[in-house]
């Protein structure tokens, strides 16, 4: 195998990193999959689509906090 890297400007960085994050992938399998799809005729492509990751939102019902007593600072010893 051989390295393949390039130096990019922060506003274009952002973005890329921004378009990793959105699709679930390092930033060195993005730039593997636009490497082999630009190489690859559209004939000879095997089209494996990669899984979305999901966010499941965890809900909790909170109790309701009613016989909270509260302390009281008397006095600070040194």
């Amino acid at each position: 195998m051989k390295t393949v890297g390039t130096k990019l400007d922060n506003s274009e960085y952002e973005i890329f990193d921004s378009c990793c994050n959105d699709v679930g992938l390092t930033k060195s399998e993005m730039l593997r999959d636009l490497i082999k799809n630009m190489i690859t005729p559209e004939d000879e492509k095997d089209v494996k689509p990669r899984p979305t990751p999901t966010i499941t939102p965890i809900v909790e019902e909170v109790p309701e906090l009613e016989n909270i007593s509260f302390g009281k600072i008397t006095g600070i010893r040194y």
